[in-house]
């Protein structure tokens, strides 16, 4: 295969996984966190963890040394939410407006830029 036909395979490929990304991320920002009025205050930082999960007490750890107030969610106590929800990666941390729609959603350890997101979604 010339040269010519791998650098356009490379291209085409490289531009339908950033469109497929921007899909999926933009479609994330559309879920609606009314499953979990009954369990979280709008609006709010919710963290999704688990037991067994390495590095979710880092990220707690780093939301309440910076003041962040959360709400953290287990996946065993809360496996139902979960399923309801979609959430198949811990730590997941959704920012949710007053109105409980979600606006923010990272998935594993939140960088610096990401967590000051977070505190304009904070209950503190």
């Amino acid at each position: 295969m010339s040269s010519q036909i791998q650098l356009a395979i490379a291209v085409v490929s490289a531009v339908a996984l950033g469109l497929t990304s921007r899909y999926v991320r933009e479609r994330r920002v559309q879920l609606d966190a009314s499953v979990l009025s009954d369990l979280v205050t709008f609006p709010a930082v919710v963290v999704f963890g688990s037991s067994d999960c390495a590095s979710c007490a880092p990220v707690l750890e780093t939301y309440a040394a910076i003041g962040i107030g959360f709400t953290e969610l287990s996946w065993e106590q809360h496996a139902k939410v979960f399923e309801q929800i979609g959430i198949e990666t811990v730590p997941t941390t959704w920012g949710v407006d007053p109105r409980g729609n979600v606006r923010i959603v990272v998935e594993g350890t939140p960088s610096r830029r990401e967590i000051k997101k977070f505190e304009l979604h904070s209950a503190s």
